[in-house]
């Protein structure tokens, strides 16, 4: 990863916290903690986090509350669920309120990692999709002024060619001031056709 990525560890207990704090500076996250969901919260309002790991059962709030919060604040946050009382019921709600995926604990360290290395590649592709979709809209935007700059132009050319072309409204060629020819004719029609 070329950019520190900034970890969120919400969990009440000091010693998970501070074990993922060790174990993820070790492997080069920046680490931020908090010991309950209030506290989870504001750091998501303060800082820019880009993955959270929450513990599913806290004191107040509990994880999954927290899961919906964060979501509403910055949607782009990927969050990772942990959980000693797994069952099919919180994960199945976990998901559907937007966590990245939910893990059991205690879990190992190396596929702790690896799953946050894919959570940000999977936060990474998703923000470029958002500025794809951006410049997608910028470039619908710029052709649709252009087309408007030139067809207006285009479309004063091409009157003034019918009124040249269209010959049998003169009553007398000498209101049209200048005479042509078959070749000049052709070549004006060939005008009127590309305009």
């Amino acid at each position: 990863m070329d950019k520190k990525v900034k970890i969120l560890v919400v969990d009440d207990e000091q010693g998970m916290r501070d074990m993922l704090s060790y174990a993820l500076g070790k492997e080069g996250y920046i680490v931020v903690t908090a010991q309950n969901g209030e506290e989870g919260i504001n750091k998501v309002k303060e800082e820019d986090i880009d993955i959270a790991i929450l513990d599913i059962k806290m004191p107040g709030m509990d994880g999954i509350t927290v899961l919906g919060k964060i979501k509403e604040i910055k949607p782009e946050i990927e969050v990772i669920i942990a959980t000693g009382y797994a069952s099919l019921e919180t994960a199945i709600e976990s998901l559907r309120k937007g966590a990245y995926d939910y893990i059991n604990k205690p879990f190992n360290i190396n596929e702790l990692t690896a799953l946050l290395e894919k959570a940000y590649e999977t936060k990474h592709m998703k923000s470029q999709l958002v500025s794809l979709k951006e410049l997608d809209r910028l470039k619908d935007e710029f052709i649709s002024t252009v087309s408007h700059e030139l067809k207006t132009p285009l479309m004063a050319i091409s009157g003034a060619l019918e009124l040249l072309l269209d010959r049998e409204d003169v009553v007398d060629e000498e209101q049209l001031q200048f005479k042509y020819d078959e070749n000049t004719k052709k070549l004006l029609e060939i005008i009127e056709r590309q305009t």
